[in-house]
């Protein structure tokens, strides 16, 4: 699986289990285990390279290595900012595929890392983790504390209402790789990491209201803060002044949106006191959990209203 993912994509998960039958369950011990994840494909987690041993593996943990001090660099002077894959390539000297590679097992990491790519360029944009760490190596600490244990069930129970189903059904078959993506890497956080998943959950909202912008062709500028790129996403989809929907609706829709906003600005100064004191203020599972729940369920029902006016 390493292979495959390092020549191009990771290995498309029907395919392979048709093709490797046997291996099935030792695929889902690795899942289980952290060191493989996705839902279409399956890639290797920045927690599964540590654990892979040989000159290769050395040599991209290098590489890795490279990547999170030039984004470590970059983010205190640009922290709205992203950078394209070239860019960054000319700051670590690697070529194009090796940057992208490097980038691809940090953004399956504790640090996580925006990936996105419009009209053939990819570009990479990093968060505050990568300045509240102390280095790399306190990265590989990080990952080994909260991936050392069995993945846990799903913080949604099966038994959840069927307006949950459908909200968070809408996630699950996004149409948009970048929704679906980071709609994963917020279950995964928020079962063991409750401050990545704060973020994370912020980037679901965000990467949502992104695509409801590319479906009607609308280029939002850089560094648009969240609360804004909402309003003109909802405004597409009407939510903002369609008659049908009671004011008191709108104004909590529209509040949703500075609250996920306001909880990830407030993460940040969280993550600033991390070493103080053992009595230093730090997000629980119950407060990720509403966060995530709230970022789920706004960006459930902005893909599912722009479904609906789809089909009108």
């Amino acid at each position: 699986m390493l292979d495959i993912q390092l020549n191009g994509t990771p290995a498309e998960l029907h395919s392979w289990r048709a093709k490797n039958a046997k291996k099935i369950p030792l695929l889902e011990e690795l899942r289980r285990h952290h060191m493989v994840d996705g839902h279409t494909h399956a890639a290797v987690t920045f927690w599964g390279l540590l654990n892979v041993r040989g000159d290769r593996t050395a040599l991209l943990l290098t590489h890795v290595e490279r990547v999170f001090r030039a984004l470590r660099k970059f983010y205190p002077d640009h922290p709205t900012e992203s950078l394209t894959i070239d860019e960054l390539a000319k700051r670590v000297r690697l070529s194009q595929k090796e940057t992208s590679n490097a980038a691809g097992f940090l953004s399956l990491s504790p640090v996580y890392l925006s990936i996105t790519s419009h009209e053939e360029t990819t570009r990479i944009t990093p968060n505050e983790q990568y300045v509240t760490l102390k280095g790399f190596n306190d990265l590989k600490e990080r990952t080994r504390e909260l991936f050392r244990r069995p993945m846990e069930p799903q913080i949604f129970p099966a038994n959840e209402l069927a307006v949950e189903r459908e909200l968070l059904r809408a996630l699950d078959i996004a149409e948009s790789d970048v929704v679906r993506d980071a709609w994963r890497k917020v279950q995964h956080r928020t079962r063991q990491d409750p401050e990545g998943a704060i973020t994370a959950a912020r980037s679901l909202v965000e990467a949502g209201c992104k695509y409801v912008l590319e479906e009607f062709e609308d280029a939002a500028e850089t560094g648009l803060e969240l609360p804004r790129l909402y309003r003109r996403a909802a405004g597409h989809l009407h939510l903002d002044s369609q008659t049908e929907i009671d004011e008191s609706l709108r104004k909590v829709l529209g509040a949703c949106a500075t609250v996920v906003d306001g909880v990830a600005h407030l993460r940040n100064r969280l993550s600033d006191a991390h070493g103080k004191d053992r009595r230093s203020a730090k997000p629980a599972k119950r407060h990720a959990e509403f966060v995530v729940l709230i970022a789920a369920a706004m960006t459930g029902l902005l893909l599912s209203t722009l479904d609906a006016q789809r089909t009108l």
